[in-house]
């Protein structure tokens, strides 16, 4: 099954590159969260923070636990994860999953020099 990748906005990747430093196998508190980004110069209330940690969950990135009155918010996927998704939806929505057109997208459609095509093949190799 492919899985569908959900581009995050500016804020949510700032909360999910909190999260991926801060996050313990405890979780974290809301009021944890609010109170370092307040401490960074946001304005928000709790429910402009809530907001951003509902899409997060209905993106697949988080998970919830209530305990008592408090939510506490886990990580669903880590940093790394996140990035390979990214890579690869990009990879296979615009260069049809060529890593060779990717490459020649990324090289303004110019042939690679000898030492790039080299370090490129034992890259490869080194995969195998």
């Amino acid at each position: 099954m492919t899985e569908i990748f959900k581009e995050l906005s500016e804020t949510e990747l700032e909360i999910m590159e909190y999260l991926w430093r801060e996050e313990t196998c405890h979780g974290i508190k809301s009021k944890e969260i609010l109170e370092h980004f307040i401490s960074r110069g946001k304005s928000w209330k709790l429910n402009t923070l809530n907001t951003f940690l509902k899409r997060l969950e209905l993106k697949g990135l988080i998970a919830t636990e209530t305990r008592g009155k408090t939510k506490i918010y886990y990580n669903k996927i880590t940093c790394q994860e996140y990035e390979h998704r990214k890579a690869k939806y990009l990879l296979d929505s615009q260069f049809d999953s060529s890593i060779k057109k990717f490459i020649v997208a990324l090289n303004g459609g110019n042939s690679l020099d000898d030492s790039e095509a080299d370090e490129i093949e034992k890259w490869f190799k080194n995969l195998e």
